[in-house]
């Protein structure tokens, strides 16, 4: 009985230093306790900070092996092998109040305070509540920013699972700054693992009165790639919010496979002709993931056509569409072309593009992934009349490296007969390239 009350004793004071402190135990602490060298490695291993601190069957193994008792083990392990795990977290939690956070730690000890509370996952009511309280806490958000002070604890809590739910959910109708809108991100984290408990909540949330939490909301459906087939209505009604950000959230939720094509294409369309740079980006990108689609070639491909009429002349246009984005509009619109009418399809486009340089660029970055397939078709436009659609198909063969190796003599050729100077120049620095490249 005494070696056992000695062996519970010796497991306390392990216990202890495992839990009281930020870098979890160290050998050196472990030494003062009175262990060895071997013993304290075998602790070590064991008792990590984080989830790592659960002890497995395989683990209590290892320490039967390094000759630990049965009731130092019980004490350290516990039933579930989370005793010690639950002794930290309770700590962290405590530790996590805020007049010792602001006086006693850094921010970044906080932080990572906090996430490891996130890791562990046990969401015991005192665990709950002090991550609440940070989450509401006003006066850290207003020095260090809403996405350290409070992201770092709605992360957290997004991976508490189910019992955090009603408390963030009381949180959507805090009035302070960032709360809802965090809440609405931890949620999200949690609806991966309970979509039919959270998904209800995040409806709601595309209708709230502050525009950040209606942003959180698509946010997290889009991201998480949350099921959210009942979503569908408040999807397409905050797809015609006043707040572009939160439209921009809605068209992305939408891209989600859940949604069929028929209820969600229009909208697409429609952010492709009236929306601002990001919004037309984004319905390029979803259009483009859709691109096979018999619906989307008849009815995006003439939209996008529209848009890239609407590029601009040159990087000097402070209100034309950047030309990044109408790079986006034309793989869309490759990803719309049957394989044997791509490159005629684009060629097609050239002489619509007149002197739009920016969009010129953009044409030749696409075109020259499409393959040494295409090579023989760019050789064949090479004598077309215009100067400025030659140049351009000389820089797509340029970009194109080793496959255009095939056009060589061609460009020869060029280099001496063609009556532009500055196409000759063109083929000269190609024809350099492609040697150095297939040397």
């Amino acid at each position: 009985m005494a070696n056992a009350k000695i062996e519970i004793v010796k497991a306390e004071t392990i216990l202890k230093a495992y839990a009281e402190d930020p870098k979890g135990l160290t050998s050196e602490e472990c030494r003062d306790a009175g262990f060895n060298k071997t013993a304290c490695k075998t602790l070590t291993q064991v008792l990590q900070p984080g989830k790592a601190g659960v002890i497995t069957p395989e683990e209590r193994d290892l320490m039967d092996r390094a000759r630990f008792s049965k009731d130092f083990i019980n004490v350290i392990a516990g039933s579930d092998g989370k005793t010690a795990l639950r002794r930290r977290a309770e700590w962290l939690a405590g530790q996590i109040n805020l007049r010792w956070l602001r006086h006693n730690y850094s921010w970044k000890e906080r932080e990572k305070m906090v996430e490891e509370l996130g890791e562990i996952g046990i969401a015991t009511p005192q665990i709950l509540s002090a991550l609440f309280e940070l989450l509401k806490d006003q006066t850290d958000a207003s020095v260090y920013g809403d996405s350290i002070m409070r992201g770092v604890p709605s992360d957290a809590l997004g991976k508490m699972g189910k019992p955090a739910i009603p408390g963030l959910v009381a949180l959507l109708d805090d009035e302070r700054p960032g709360v809802a809108e965090f809440s609405v991100y931890a949620l999200g984290g949690i609806g991966r693992d309970a979509p039919e408990e959270v998904i209800p909540v995040l409806i709601n949330g595309l209708a709230h009165k502050n525009p950040r939490v209606r942003v959180a909301a698509g946010h997290v459906i889009w991201r998480n790639n949350l099921p959210a087939k009942t979503a569908l209505p408040a999807l397409i009604r905050a797809a015609s919010d006043k707040d572009p950000d939160v439209r921009y959230q809605a068209i992305s939720a939408l891209s989600n496979k859940d949604f069929q094509t028929g209820d969600v294409l229009p909208l697409f369309i429609k952010a492709l002709q009236e929306g601002d740079e990001n919004l037309k980006q984004q319905a390029a990108v979803i259009l483009r993931t859709r691109g096979a689609e018999a619906a989307v070639r008849e009815k995006a491909k003439p939209a996008l056509i529209h848009e890239l009429g609407q590029c601009p002349s040159d990087h000097s246009c402070l209100d034309c569409v950047p030309v990044n984005v109408c790079e986006d509009f034309l793989k869309a619109l490759r990803s719309m072309v049957p394989e044997d009418e791509m490159i005629e399809t684009f060629l097609a486009l050239l002489p619509g593009f007149r002197d739009r340089a920016t969009l010129h660029y953009a044409w030749e970055d696409v075109v020259s992934k499409m393959g040494p397939s295409v090579v023989s078709a760019l050789v064949g436009a090479l004598a077309d009349q215009n100067p400025r659609v030659r140049r351009i198909l000389v820089r797509t063969l340029r970009k194109m490296g080793r496959d255009a190796e095939p056009a060589i003599p061609i460009l020869y050729a060029m280099s001496e007969t063609d009556p532009d100077p500055v196409v000759r120049a063109e083929i000269v620095n190609t024809l350099e390239k492609l040697k150095e490249e297939i040397r």
